[in-house]
Protein backbone atom coordinates (compact mmCIF):
# COMPACT_ATOMS: atom_id res chain seq x y z
CA UNK A 1 0.00 0.00 0.00
CA UNK A 2 1.62 3.28 -1.11
CA UNK A 3 0.69 6.81 -0.10
CA UNK A 4 0.16 9.35 -2.86
CA UNK A 5 -0.43 13.01 -2.12
CA UNK A 6 -2.74 14.64 -4.66
CA UNK A 7 -3.58 18.22 -5.53
CA UNK A 8 -6.32 19.76 -3.43
CA UNK A 9 -9.68 20.62 -4.95
CA UNK A 10 -9.65 24.16 -3.55
CA UNK A 11 -12.55 26.60 -3.24
CA UNK A 12 -15.18 27.43 -5.81
CA UNK A 13 -15.56 30.84 -7.39
CA UNK A 14 -18.23 32.97 -5.70
CA UNK A 15 -19.65 36.47 -5.66
CA UNK A 16 -16.61 37.77 -3.77
CA UNK A 17 -14.25 36.70 -6.55
CA UNK A 18 -12.26 33.60 -7.43
CA UNK A 19 -10.86 31.54 -4.58
CA UNK A 20 -12.15 33.70 -1.73
CA UNK A 21 -13.68 30.62 -0.08
CA UNK A 22 -16.91 32.01 1.39
CA UNK A 23 -18.86 29.78 3.76
CA UNK A 24 -21.50 29.18 1.09
CA UNK A 25 -19.12 27.83 -1.56
CA UNK A 26 -15.89 26.69 0.13
CA UNK A 27 -15.28 23.03 -0.71
CA UNK A 28 -13.41 20.25 1.07
CA UNK A 29 -9.87 19.55 -0.11
CA UNK A 30 -8.28 16.14 -0.53
CA UNK A 31 -5.04 16.32 1.44
CA UNK A 32 -3.87 12.79 0.76
CA UNK A 33 -4.90 9.66 -1.13
CA UNK A 34 -3.47 6.23 -0.32
CA UNK A 35 -4.03 3.45 -2.84
CA UNK A 36 -5.51 0.15 -1.67
CA UNK A 37 -4.68 -3.35 -2.79
CA UNK A 38 -6.86 -4.65 -5.65
CA UNK A 39 -10.33 -6.03 -4.86
CA UNK A 40 -10.73 -4.11 -1.62
CA UNK A 41 -14.26 -3.04 -0.73
CA UNK A 42 -14.37 -1.19 2.61
CA UNK A 43 -17.91 -1.03 3.94
CA UNK A 44 -17.70 -0.30 7.66
CA UNK A 45 -16.94 2.94 9.44
CA UNK A 46 -13.27 3.84 9.86
CA UNK A 47 -11.93 5.13 13.18
CA UNK A 48 -9.15 7.46 14.27
CA UNK A 49 -7.17 8.14 17.44
CA UNK A 50 -5.75 11.44 16.18
CA UNK A 51 -2.42 9.93 15.10
CA UNK A 52 -3.69 7.03 13.01
CA UNK A 53 -6.76 6.23 10.96
CA UNK A 54 -7.97 2.61 10.95
CA UNK A 55 -9.87 1.18 8.00
CA UNK A 56 -11.23 -2.28 7.40
CA UNK A 57 -10.84 -4.19 4.16
CA UNK A 58 -9.87 -7.87 4.37
CA UNK A 59 -8.52 -6.96 7.82
CA UNK A 60 -7.52 -3.70 9.50
CA UNK A 61 -4.99 -1.26 8.07
CA UNK A 62 -3.60 1.67 10.07
CA UNK A 63 -2.48 4.81 8.22
CA UNK A 64 -0.72 7.88 9.52
CA UNK A 65 -3.16 10.78 9.81
CA UNK A 66 -0.65 13.37 8.64
CA UNK A 67 0.21 11.87 5.25
CA UNK A 68 -1.60 8.54 4.74
CA UNK A 69 1.50 6.34 5.02
CA UNK A 70 0.66 2.78 6.04
CA UNK A 71 1.85 1.89 9.56
CA UNK A 72 0.58 -1.66 9.89
CA UNK A 73 -1.95 -4.16 8.59
CA UNK A 74 -3.41 -7.34 10.04
CA UNK A 75 -2.36 -10.62 8.39
CA UNK A 76 -4.67 -12.14 5.75
CA UNK A 77 -7.27 -14.42 7.29
CA UNK A 78 -7.45 -12.55 10.59
CA UNK A 79 -11.16 -11.94 10.03
CA UNK A 80 -13.76 -14.44 8.92
CA UNK A 81 -16.17 -11.79 7.62
CA UNK A 82 -15.34 -8.21 8.50
CA UNK A 83 -17.59 -5.91 10.49
CA UNK A 84 -19.52 -2.66 10.13
CA UNK A 85 -17.81 -0.95 13.03
CA UNK A 86 -14.29 -0.40 14.37
CA UNK A 87 -13.76 1.26 17.74
CA UNK A 88 -10.54 2.74 19.15
CA UNK A 89 -10.01 3.45 22.83
CA UNK A 90 -6.93 4.00 25.00
CA UNK A 91 -4.40 2.62 22.55
CA UNK A 92 -6.43 -0.40 21.45
CA UNK A 93 -8.49 -1.10 18.32
CA UNK A 94 -11.46 -3.45 18.55
CA UNK A 95 -13.54 -5.33 15.98
CA UNK A 96 -16.28 -7.90 16.61
CA UNK A 97 -17.55 -10.34 13.98
CA UNK A 98 -17.21 -14.15 14.10
CA UNK A 99 -14.75 -13.42 16.88
CA UNK A 100 -14.03 -10.33 18.97
CA UNK A 101 -10.51 -8.95 18.43
CA UNK A 102 -8.31 -6.41 20.19
CA UNK A 103 -5.18 -4.95 18.55
CA UNK A 104 -2.47 -2.62 19.73
CA UNK A 105 -3.19 0.68 17.96
CA UNK A 106 0.47 1.56 17.49
CA UNK A 107 1.81 -1.77 16.19
CA UNK A 108 -1.17 -3.88 15.08
CA UNK A 109 -0.20 -6.73 17.39
CA UNK A 110 -3.24 -8.83 18.26
CA UNK A 111 -3.74 -8.62 22.02
CA UNK A 112 -6.57 -11.13 22.31
CA UNK A 113 -9.25 -12.93 20.35
CA UNK A 114 -12.51 -14.42 21.63
CA UNK A 115 -14.57 -16.77 19.44
CA UNK A 116 -18.31 -16.07 19.58
CA UNK A 117 -21.31 -18.37 19.40
CA UNK A 118 -23.08 -15.94 17.05
CA UNK A 119 -21.81 -13.38 14.58
CA UNK A 120 -21.44 -9.75 15.69
CA UNK A 121 -20.49 -8.18 12.35
CA UNK A 122 -23.76 -6.21 12.06
CA UNK A 123 -23.30 -4.47 15.41
CA UNK A 124 -21.50 -1.14 15.87
CA UNK A 125 -19.53 -1.63 19.11
CA UNK A 126 -18.47 0.74 21.89
CA UNK A 127 -15.69 0.65 24.48
CA UNK A 128 -14.63 2.35 27.70
CA UNK A 129 -11.66 1.89 30.00
CA UNK A 130 -13.20 -1.31 31.36
CA UNK A 131 -14.92 -3.23 28.58
CA UNK A 132 -15.73 -3.74 24.92
CA UNK A 133 -19.51 -3.83 24.37
CA UNK A 134 -21.28 -5.38 21.36
CA UNK A 135 -24.14 -7.70 20.41
CA UNK A 136 -24.86 -10.59 18.06
CA UNK A 137 -27.32 -11.69 15.39
CA UNK A 138 -29.23 -14.98 15.53
CA UNK A 139 -31.47 -17.01 17.85
CA UNK A 140 -29.59 -15.88 20.99
CA UNK A 141 -29.06 -12.11 20.26
CA UNK A 142 -26.68 -11.54 23.16
CA UNK A 143 -25.00 -8.36 24.39
CA UNK A 144 -21.45 -8.89 25.71
CA UNK A 145 -19.08 -6.91 27.88
CA UNK A 146 -15.50 -8.21 27.48
CA UNK A 147 -12.58 -7.11 29.61
CA UNK A 148 -10.37 -4.80 27.55
CA UNK A 149 -7.18 -6.26 29.04
CA UNK A 150 -7.71 -9.92 28.21
CA UNK A 151 -11.11 -10.44 26.51
CA UNK A 152 -12.58 -12.28 29.49
CA UNK A 153 -16.34 -12.03 29.72
CA UNK A 154 -17.51 -9.57 32.39
CA UNK A 155 -21.17 -10.20 31.67
CA UNK A 156 -23.54 -11.24 28.88
CA UNK A 157 -27.24 -10.51 28.54
CA UNK A 158 -29.71 -12.15 26.19
CA UNK A 159 -32.23 -9.58 25.00
CA UNK A 160 -35.77 -10.72 24.26
CA UNK A 161 -35.45 -14.25 25.67
CA UNK A 162 -39.09 -14.84 24.77
CA UNK A 163 -38.73 -13.79 21.11
CA UNK A 164 -39.94 -16.61 18.87
CA UNK A 165 -37.67 -15.85 15.93
CA UNK A 166 -34.23 -14.36 15.32
CA UNK A 167 -33.02 -11.02 16.61
CA UNK A 168 -30.26 -8.64 15.56
CA UNK A 169 -28.31 -6.27 17.78
CA UNK A 170 -27.15 -3.44 15.54
CA UNK A 171 -25.35 -0.96 17.77
CA UNK A 172 -24.52 0.21 21.28
CA UNK A 173 -23.87 3.62 22.85
CA UNK A 174 -22.55 4.62 26.27
CA UNK A 175 -23.63 7.38 28.64
CA UNK A 176 -22.75 7.52 32.32
CA UNK A 177 -23.45 4.17 33.94
CA UNK A 178 -25.81 3.03 31.17
CA UNK A 179 -25.37 1.10 27.92
CA UNK A 180 -27.99 1.80 25.22
CA UNK A 181 -28.62 -0.95 22.69
CA UNK A 182 -30.45 -0.95 19.35
CA UNK A 183 -31.99 -4.28 18.33
CA UNK A 184 -34.51 -5.80 15.91
CA UNK A 185 -36.98 -8.60 16.61
CA UNK A 186 -38.29 -10.75 13.77
CA UNK A 187 -42.02 -11.35 14.32
CA UNK A 188 -42.42 -13.77 11.42
CA UNK A 189 -40.46 -16.79 10.24
CA UNK A 190 -39.41 -15.10 7.00
CA UNK A 191 -38.33 -11.89 8.75
CA UNK A 192 -40.88 -9.70 6.95
CA UNK A 193 -42.49 -8.38 10.13
CA UNK A 194 -39.95 -6.68 12.36
CA UNK A 195 -40.05 -4.62 15.55
CA UNK A 196 -37.36 -2.12 16.53
CA UNK A 197 -36.19 -2.08 20.15
CA UNK A 198 -34.10 0.22 22.30
CA UNK A 199 -32.76 -1.22 25.57
CA UNK A 200 -31.04 0.43 28.50
CA UNK A 201 -28.63 -1.87 30.36
CA UNK A 202 -26.68 -1.36 33.55
CA UNK A 203 -23.13 -0.81 32.37
CA UNK A 204 -21.57 -2.75 35.26
CA UNK A 205 -23.84 -5.80 35.36
CA UNK A 206 -25.76 -5.98 32.07
CA UNK A 207 -29.12 -5.93 33.85
CA UNK A 208 -31.94 -4.55 31.70
CA UNK A 209 -33.17 -1.24 33.13
CA UNK A 210 -35.88 -0.46 30.59
CA UNK A 211 -36.89 -1.05 26.97
CA UNK A 212 -38.83 0.72 24.23
CA UNK A 213 -40.39 -0.98 21.19
CA UNK A 214 -41.75 0.36 17.91
CA UNK A 215 -43.65 -1.75 15.40
CA UNK A 216 -46.74 -3.86 16.07
CA UNK A 217 -49.30 -5.73 13.96
CA UNK A 218 -48.56 -5.09 10.29
CA UNK A 219 -46.00 -2.36 11.05
CA UNK A 220 -42.40 -2.94 10.02
CA UNK A 221 -39.61 -1.19 11.92
CA UNK A 222 -35.84 -1.83 11.97
CA UNK A 223 -32.69 -0.16 13.29
CA UNK A 224 -29.46 -0.70 11.34
CA UNK A 225 -27.07 1.38 13.43
CA UNK A 226 -26.29 2.51 16.95
CA UNK A 227 -28.41 5.06 18.83
CA UNK A 228 -27.01 8.48 19.76
CA UNK A 229 -27.29 10.03 23.24
CA UNK A 230 -28.23 13.73 23.11
CA UNK A 231 -28.98 15.10 26.58
CA UNK A 232 -32.02 13.32 27.94
CA UNK A 233 -32.87 11.97 24.48
CA UNK A 234 -31.85 8.80 22.69
CA UNK A 235 -31.94 9.34 18.92
CA UNK A 236 -32.17 6.46 16.44
CA UNK A 237 -32.80 5.98 12.73
CA UNK A 238 -35.55 3.59 11.61
CA UNK A 239 -34.45 2.01 8.34
CA UNK A 240 -37.75 0.35 7.40
CA UNK A 241 -39.87 3.38 8.31
CA UNK A 242 -37.32 5.79 6.77
CA UNK A 243 -37.62 8.05 9.81
CA UNK A 244 -35.44 9.42 12.57
CA UNK A 245 -36.95 9.49 16.07
CA UNK A 246 -36.12 10.39 19.66
CA UNK A 247 -36.99 8.57 22.88
CA UNK A 248 -36.82 10.25 26.28
CA UNK A 249 -34.30 8.26 28.34
CA UNK A 250 -36.09 9.03 31.60
CA UNK A 251 -39.76 8.50 30.72
CA UNK A 252 -39.05 5.86 28.01
CA UNK A 253 -41.47 7.23 25.42
CA UNK A 254 -41.13 8.56 21.88
CA UNK A 255 -40.89 12.37 21.83
CA UNK A 256 -40.68 13.10 18.13
CA UNK A 257 -40.33 11.38 14.75
CA UNK A 258 -39.22 12.99 11.47
CA UNK A 259 -40.28 10.95 8.44
CA UNK A 260 -38.50 10.75 5.11
CA UNK A 261 -40.10 9.93 1.78
CA UNK A 262 -42.36 6.85 2.15
CA UNK A 263 -41.30 3.68 0.39
CA UNK A 264 -37.57 4.17 0.80
CA UNK A 265 -35.12 2.71 3.29
CA UNK A 266 -33.17 4.83 5.71
CA UNK A 267 -29.38 5.08 5.96
CA UNK A 268 -26.89 2.49 7.18
CA UNK A 269 -24.90 4.96 9.25
CA UNK A 270 -25.42 6.49 12.68
CA UNK A 271 -27.22 9.87 12.91
CA UNK A 272 -24.83 12.76 13.55
CA UNK A 273 -25.55 15.26 16.34
CA UNK A 274 -23.73 18.58 16.46
CA UNK A 275 -24.94 21.12 18.97
CA UNK A 276 -28.71 21.45 18.73
CA UNK A 277 -28.98 19.79 15.29
CA UNK A 278 -29.16 16.17 14.17
CA UNK A 279 -28.28 15.21 10.59
CA UNK A 280 -29.22 12.05 8.72
CA UNK A 281 -29.12 10.77 5.17
CA UNK A 282 -31.65 8.49 3.52
CA UNK A 283 -32.23 6.02 0.74
CA UNK A 284 -34.67 8.60 -0.62
CA UNK A 285 -31.56 10.62 -1.77
CA UNK A 286 -32.08 13.52 0.65
CA UNK A 287 -30.19 14.79 3.69
CA UNK A 288 -32.29 16.01 6.64
CA UNK A 289 -31.39 18.38 9.48
CA UNK A 290 -33.69 18.58 12.51
CA UNK A 291 -33.74 20.28 15.88
CA UNK A 292 -32.51 17.80 18.49
CA UNK A 293 -34.99 18.75 21.20
CA UNK A 294 -38.19 19.17 19.16
CA UNK A 295 -37.63 17.25 15.92
CA UNK A 296 -38.56 20.34 13.93
CA UNK A 297 -37.24 19.95 10.38
CA UNK A 298 -34.67 22.71 9.82
CA UNK A 299 -33.86 21.85 6.22
CA UNK A 300 -34.11 19.12 3.62
CA UNK A 301 -31.48 19.09 0.92
CA UNK A 302 -31.94 18.88 -2.80
CA UNK A 303 -31.74 15.24 -3.84
CA UNK A 304 -28.48 13.48 -4.57
CA UNK A 305 -27.94 11.02 -7.41
CA UNK A 306 -28.24 7.95 -5.19
CA UNK A 307 -29.11 6.55 -1.79
CA UNK A 308 -27.24 8.22 1.07
CA UNK A 309 -25.92 5.73 3.61
CA UNK A 310 -23.63 7.94 5.74
CA UNK A 311 -23.32 11.61 6.64
CA UNK A 312 -20.89 13.63 8.69
CA UNK A 313 -20.25 17.24 9.61
CA UNK A 314 -17.01 18.72 8.31
CA UNK A 315 -16.43 22.39 9.08
CA UNK A 316 -19.20 24.42 7.45
CA UNK A 317 -20.34 21.45 5.36
CA UNK A 318 -22.32 18.24 5.65
CA UNK A 319 -20.77 15.40 3.64
CA UNK A 320 -23.12 12.74 2.33
CA UNK A 321 -21.87 9.40 0.99
CA UNK A 322 -23.71 7.96 -2.00
CA UNK A 323 -20.52 6.41 -3.43
CA UNK A 324 -19.68 9.93 -4.53
CA UNK A 325 -19.53 12.55 -1.76
CA UNK A 326 -22.19 15.23 -2.00
CA UNK A 327 -21.44 18.50 -0.19
CA UNK A 328 -24.18 20.57 1.48
CA UNK A 329 -24.03 23.77 3.49
CA UNK A 330 -24.34 22.79 7.15
CA UNK A 331 -26.65 25.68 8.04
CA UNK A 332 -28.98 25.87 5.03
CA UNK A 333 -28.77 22.53 3.22
CA UNK A 334 -27.75 24.26 -0.01
CA UNK A 335 -25.90 21.95 -2.37
CA UNK A 336 -22.26 23.01 -2.86
CA UNK A 337 -20.88 20.35 -5.17
CA UNK A 338 -19.71 16.75 -5.61
CA UNK A 339 -16.30 15.15 -5.18
CA UNK A 340 -14.91 11.62 -5.59
CA UNK A 341 -17.46 10.75 -8.23
CA UNK A 342 -15.41 8.99 -10.92
CA UNK A 343 -14.84 5.30 -11.62
CA UNK A 344 -11.34 5.33 -10.15
CA UNK A 345 -12.23 7.35 -7.04
CA UNK A 346 -15.44 6.78 -5.12
CA UNK A 347 -16.47 5.93 -1.56
CA UNK A 348 -18.07 2.82 -0.07
CA UNK A 349 -17.32 3.31 3.64
CA UNK A 350 -18.67 5.60 6.30
CA UNK A 351 -16.70 8.51 7.75
CA UNK A 352 -14.32 9.11 10.63
CA UNK A 353 -13.84 12.71 11.73
CA UNK A 354 -11.08 14.51 13.58
CA UNK A 355 -12.08 17.83 15.07
CA UNK A 356 -14.93 18.34 12.56
CA UNK A 357 -12.42 19.68 9.99
CA UNK A 358 -10.61 16.50 8.92
CA UNK A 359 -12.55 13.54 7.53
CA UNK A 360 -11.41 10.06 6.49
CA UNK A 361 -13.23 7.69 4.15
CA UNK A 362 -12.35 4.82 1.83
CA UNK A 363 -13.46 3.10 -1.34
CA UNK A 364 -12.29 0.15 -3.43
CA UNK A 365 -9.37 2.13 -4.89
CA UNK A 366 -8.03 4.23 -2.03
CA UNK A 367 -8.32 5.83 1.39
CA UNK A 368 -8.85 9.59 1.47
CA UNK A 369 -8.27 12.40 3.94
CA UNK A 370 -10.32 15.55 3.35
CA UNK A 371 -9.98 18.91 5.07
CA UNK A 372 -13.04 21.14 5.27
CA UNK A 373 -13.17 24.93 5.67
CA UNK A 374 -14.63 26.15 8.94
Amino acid sequence: MAAVTVAAFGSCTDADGPGTGSRETAMPQIVWRTALAPSALPLGDPATDGERVFIQYRGITALRVSDGTQIWGTPPGTFALGALGIVERDGRVYVAEAAAHAFDAATGRELWRVQLVEDAALCIPAADDRALYFGTTGPQHIVYALNVENGHELWSTRLGPDWEFDGRITGVALSGDTLYVAANQDRSQNGFLVSAWLFALDRATGSILWSFVSGEGDERRALLSAPVVAGRLLIADDWLDNAIFAVDRFVHSEIWRVPGVPGFGGPLGVPVVRGDTVYRGSGDTFVYAADVQTGQLLWKSTHADGSIDHVTVCGSSVLAEEEAIEIFDRHTGTWKGTILNVDSDFITSGFATLGDTLVFASGPEAVYALRCPK
